[in-house]
């Protein structure tokens, strides 16, 4: 897997991106028993000098989560990328996020609106409040089968959460529905990516900015 870093640099009008460096991560590479891997966004939180990485692989090898790294930059591109510690999201319960095998064998236990929050997620993207570390993350919604042809329909959201903690709102995505016509919720459609906001629909959790 590559994982690409870019820089803007600084002149008149919509500044162009450059690309600084790659760095390889090698297939099977393990931190704190997991699989580093399925590596979605990006992002730089600048009260810890850290990066942190998202994983997508919707729990299939471990639990959603995210790495925190350490990359060392200088003027010939990436000199280091050091993985230092995983997280899992967690769900309102304090449970991880389930697989979708996992899920497809309970999910007739749960109404629609708790299936979104304690199903499974497709993690693509978070971002860090810059003054109290808390994050926002983006769930592409999932429209799957399980490997014995169940179907499982999750509908994007944006989620809140502590960085250590389990998750404290969600933003459901009014118009990208999983479940609203019967051939569901395109993939390419979901939450993809996300930014911090200067204010945010009253319907979910105020996000604090400088």
């Amino acid at each position: 897997m590559t994982e690409r870093l870019a820089m803007e640099s600084v002149g008149a009008g919509a500044p162009p991106v450059r690309l600084i460096g790659e760095h390889i991560v090698p297939a099977g590479m393990q931190l704190d028993g997991t699989i580093i891997g399925g590596l979605s966004g990006i992002e730089y939180d600048d009260r810890s000098d850290r990066f942190l990485l998202v994983s997508d692989d919707r729990s299939k090898v471990n639990p959603a989560r995210f790495y925190t790294s350490k990359i060392t930059l200088s003027a010939d591109g990436i000199d280091e990328v050091a993985f230092e510690s995983v997280t899992f999201f967690r769900r309102p319960d304090g449970q991880t996020y389930p697989s979708i095998d996992e899920w497809a064998q309970v999910q007739d236990r749960y109404s629609a609106a708790e299936a979104a929050l304690l199903g499974p997620v497709d993690s693509e993207e978070l971002r860090v409040d810059p003054l109290t570390g808390n994050l926002a993350w983006s769930n592409e919604g999932i429209h799957a089968e399980s490997t014995t042809g169940i179907p499982v329909l999750i509908d994007p959201a944006l989620r809140f959460s502590a960085s250590e903690a389990p998750s404290s709102g969600t933003c459901r995505v009014r118009k990208a529905s999983a479940t609203r016509t019967p051939r569901g919720l395109d993939r390419i459609t979901g939450s993809k990516a996300s930014h911090s906001p200067a204010t945010a629909n009253t319907s979910c959790p105020r996000w604090r900015t400088r």
